[in-house]
């Protein structure tokens, strides 16, 4: 187990959760994720947003990590994903956690931290996940206050 706390689910006892959703303690039965704090994250570019519901989103990371090989384990009451992972240029950690975004009638955000490695790897890496999970993201809400501010 990569530190956090929940079950591990890169099969350290050699058996591996065919899906998150089957998992012990999965969120699928867990309460709605948290509120995003923009003042208690870092804003970055490593973040998407969904309108599908967490236990989607945690399945599908759960699917692209395997694939990935990486090791991970999950802290289902924060919905969150630990992931180590072997690139090219070394050892890697990072974050995903899914947060719901305040009146928003639903819309959530997937937040991405790298914890350590090469940070071009890390935004490789990020680009892939999201690429697969390109049709459960929504464009940033925040874009169109933008563009109207610009005007």
């Amino acid at each position: 187990m990569i530190g956090g706390k929940g079950p591990t689910l890169d099969g350290d006892d050699g058996e591996l959760v065919p899906s998150l959703s089957e998992a012990p303690g999965s969120p699928s039965s867990s309460p709605v994720p948290q509120e995003y704090d923009e003042t208690s994250h870092v804003t970055g570019y490593t973040h998407f947003y969904s309108r599908s519901s967490p236990s989607n989103i945690f399945d599908r990371l759960y699917g692209i990590l395997k694939t990935l090989h990486a090791q991970f384990d999950v802290r289902d009451s924060a919905f969150q994903i630990s992931a180590k992972l072997s690139t090219e240029s070394g050892v890697m950690k990072f974050v995903a956690q899914i947060f719901s975004v305040k009146d928003s009638d639903g819309l959530l955000i997937v937040d991405f931290r790298r914890r350590m490695g090469d940070p071009m790897q890390y935004t490789k890496t990020f680009r892939t996940i999201v690429g697969d999970l390109s049709d459960s993201t929504v464009p940033d809400p925040r874009a169109e206050e933008l563009d109207d501010e610009e005007r």
